[in-house]
Order: structure tokens, then sequence, then C-alpha cells
């Protein structure tokens, strides 16, 4: 699931090659972060998605679905959390770097967005994976609204959903039926609200959009699951539809 330390800067060079820009910016912590940036051809100013990922660090999965919705016509920015704080993971260890934490990183990430020219400022959505997710839920909480405007829709793929009661902004939560890591059922408790739209895919584990073999990590089941991952990109693009370009 992780993702080697020394395996890091060559995907991030090779991403370059492809089309794609590492940038750096600044959290809201004030530390210095760095990111993979894509953008669609043209001038824009072109709706952005920040994209967060899980305690395994960027994955392929990660990768493929920046590549989809840039292609789809949106800016990403893929924050890697780890690398410049010297980590590869923390799915053996949570406490080394919190959601709180990686939230600022997000907010960091949609400052940077904002201050770009090719971006619209006010059509800035967040999305992110298991305990990026969480950080997607942390980061739209209606307490974490920022004065200056927070995100304008969040979509979080598999997060514990716990603690919180209300967000300031639409948000889309798809999770296997099957997961053992964050199970379905502690999403329900936030699928009535009005901003929240709820996908529970049935049999589906965690990490369903990861390409790779059934395997287990750290006692919990993980694979791909093809028909999930189709629908999955389907509800996503109906959402930032909606949410990024028709309202």
């Amino acid at each position: 699931m992780t993702l080697a330390r020394a395996a890091l800067p060559l995907v991030l060079a090779l991403l370059t090659l492809a089309g794609c820009g590492v940038v750096r910016f600044s959290s809201r912590s004030q530390e210095r972060i760095t990111g993979v940036l894509r953008k669609p051809n043209g001038d824009g100013p072109f709706p952005a998605v920040v994209l967060m990922h899980g305690c395994g660090g960027i994955q392929p999965g990660n990768e493929s679905w920046a590549s989809f919705l840039t292609e789809g016509g949106y800016v990403t920015l893929l924050v890697d959390s780890f690398g410049p704080r010297g980590l590869t993971e923390i799915c053996t260890n949570f406490g080394r770097l919190g959601v709180s934490q990686r939230t600022l990183d997000a907010y960091g990430a949609l400052d940077y967005l904002r201050s770009s020219p090719f971006v619209d400022r006010e059509r800035v959505a967040l999305m992110g994976w298991s305990h990026g997710g969480s950080v997607v839920l942390a980061a739209m909480w209606e307490r974490s609204r920022p004065p200056e405007g927070g995100f304008r829709a969040g979509v979080a793929l598999y997060p514990f959903c716990e603690h919180y009661s209300r967000f300031y902004a639409p948000l889309l939560i798809l999770i296997g039926g099957a997961d053992d890591w964050t199970p379905a059922v502690r999403c329900e408790v936030v699928q009535g609200h009005a901003t929240v739209e709820l996908e529970v895919y049935r049999g589906a584990p965690h990490s369903f959009d990861n390409p790779g073999r059934p395997r287990s990590y750290l006692g919990h089941t993980l694979g791909y699951d093809d028909a999930a991952t189709t629908a999955a990109r389907q509800r996503v693009s109906d959402f930032f539809g909606r949410r990024l370009r028709h309202e």
C-alpha cells in the first residue's frame, strides 16, 4: 500500500515529463509542502480540485483520478503531505501526522490555486481518499469555514465518518459496502443532512479504486473493484459538473 520513499522522486520526475508540474506552496501551518499540478490545455480560468492522498501516501489510483479530472477540464493539485515531512506512511501510526495538520495543507493548496491566473478562485473543490477523505470532512466541517470562504464542494472516498454534524458546502461520500477499515455504516449518520450525498458500493472493499490484486494490509482487506470505480467516476463527474460548473 505504501509508496517507497526512494521511488517518490522518480515518480514525480516522470509526472513532470508527462505534462505535470511539481509545485511548492505553504501549508497554513507555515510548512512548505509539495504537490503535483495538472491543468487542461488553454488559459482558463478553470475550476479546480485539491486532492488529498491516504495514509499510504500517493498511490496509482490517486494519479489516475488526477488525470481523469484534468481530462474533464479541471485543474488538479495532488498534495504530498508526507515527502516534505520525511514520512512515507502513517497507516501504522496515525499520530505521526493528524487530520488537523493535513487540513491546513488542504487550505494551503486552496490558497495556492486561488493565486493562479488559470484557476477560477470561486470554483475550487476538495477530494480525498481514506485518511485524506477524513481531511475532506474536517476541512468542510461548518466550524472550519474560513472567513474568506472555503471549498465549493467536496468528495470523500472511504473516510472515517465521525464527529461531524454539519458541512458548509455540498459533500459526496463514496464508500464500499465490504469496507472493513472504514465501515460504511459510520457514514450513515451524515446521510440525512441536506448538503451530503452518500453512495455505498455493494461488495467493494477499502481502496476499491486503487489498481491491484486483493490483499491484506494491517489486518484489513484492500482490492480493486472495476465496477465500483467506474460508477464512482461517473458519480464524481456528475457531482462536480453540478457543483463547479452549473451553479
